[in-house]
């Protein structure tokens, strides 16, 4: 699950800063000396007061290493990265990801890997649709921090490469 955390995490915050800051307010950020505009509030670096959620890839991945996922499946979501050095279960949910957010669909076989993979048939192991919902529920934080215009705090550092 927590590969599956990492992969939209990263899909989240990546779009967020392929998107950039709205006009306004790199403008006034810019203009002011990289203070935020008016209407963000300091604490969350967007239009909402703080919330006790971790649905960004900086809060992600150093709760994903504390779990004892491997820095290479972190590094490989994080830049990009072929799948050829993942583990099965591993490459499977990142392709899952890249599929259905990134194309905007899974093909057949993919899809008929995942089933065979991770529903086992007569049994309560049902995990698929689980690591798909969260996937889903990780794409929903994508478009609130777009909404938002969610900026990295001051105090934090951004984890990602920003192109």
């Amino acid at each position: 699950m927590v590969v599956g955390i990492t992969v939209a995490a990263g899909h989240a915050l990546s779009r967020s800063s392929e998107q950039g800051v709205s006009g306004t307010a790199r403008q006034s950020s810019q203009a002011s000396g990289g203070t935020f505009p008016g209407d963000i509030y300091p604490e969350t670096g967007n239009c909402f007061p703080a919330i006790k959620r971790e649905y960004v890839w900086t809060a992600d991945e150093p709760a994903a290493q504390k779990a004892g996922l491997e820095q290479q499946i972190i590094d490989t979501v994080k830049y990009r990265r072929p799948l050829t050095t993942l583990g099965e279960k591993e490459a499977l949910i990142v392709q899952l990801r890249r599929d259905s957010i990134g194309k905007h669909k899974v093909g057949s076989e993919t899809f008929a890997r995942a089933v065979k993979l991770f529903w086992k048939s007569g049994s309560r192991q049902h995990c698929f649709p689980d690591v798909v919902s969260l996937m889903g529920d990780y794409a929903a934080t994508t478009i609130l921090l777009n909404v938002a215009d969610q900026h990295v705090r001051p105090r934090d550092r951004s984890l990602l490469p920003i192109p």
